[in-house]
């Protein structure tokens, strides 16, 4: 009788990782320490002009996953050079538009939850926290994914007053005082209504890391 063939979930994760990942041939990848927090940096080229994205979060920690036997705690723990961030990471991206030479600098977070096993692990909603800090007039914090006509979008930081916004589909002026509030913010609730669903999506998304990235990329713009 012939042998079944079995492989490791590890060994096969990887192989699906390999196999689907887009092939870009000048893709270049780095990582970087930014104090407590790290950056993993990617460039490629796209509609000819070079392109900046990636995750900024926390190295991944194998003692807060010890106890986790999924196959994904697994490829992490044998793969830390492939996998070397914890789940829930800031993305961000740095694009030049084609026409005026002007960069967009965006950055992004899920919400959130924890797990003694998994730790903290980015949640699969419709709605997320979208900032942009391209230029100081194009500096807004959005809830996006928040599309319902007539419906306000909602943020409350810790226990500052909430804010609302009724007619900027989702978007607010990144003010001074919004700005301060975030870099002083442990978590950030974000409220908003997706089309055609009228009942409010109601989340919470982990400001840590917040300073390190927004310095990180407003440095890169300067």
């Amino acid at each position: 009788m012939q042998k079944e063939l079995k492989m490791k979930p590890v060994v096969l994760l990887v192989i699906l990782y390999i196999f689907y990942t887009p092939l870009v041939w000048s893709q270049e990848k780095s990582i970087i320490d930014i104090g407590q927090y790290t950056a993993v940096v990617i460039t490629d080229e796209h509609n000819g002009r070079m392109r900046v994205w990636g995750d900024i979060g926390r190295r991944f920690d194998p003692s807060i996953h010890q106890n986790c036997k999924i196959a994904e705690c697994m490829l992490r723990r044998e793969s830390p050079s492939v996998f070397p961030l914890e789940r829930s990471v800031w993305e961000f991206s740095v694009k030049v538009d084609e026409m005026t030479d002007s960069r967009h600098v965006e950055l992004r977070r899920s919400a959130s939850r924890y797990d003694e096993r998994y730790g903290e692990y980015p949640m699969t909603v419709d709605i997320s926290l979208f900032i942009r800090l391209s230029s100081d007039e194009y500096q807004m914090l959005c809830v996006a994914g928040h599309d319902y006509p007539g419906k306000s979008a909602m943020i409350r930081i810790d226990d500052n007053p909430p804010i609302e916004n009724r007619y900027q589909k989702g978007c607010f002026p990144l003010t001074s005082d919004l700005e301060e509030q975030l870099r002083r913010g442990n978590r950030i609730m974000i409220r908003g209504y997706t089309w055609p669903y009228s009942e409010a999506n109601t989340y919470s998304v982990n400001l840590s890391g917040y300073i390190a990235a927004s310095t990180y990329l407003r440095n890169l713009i300067q």
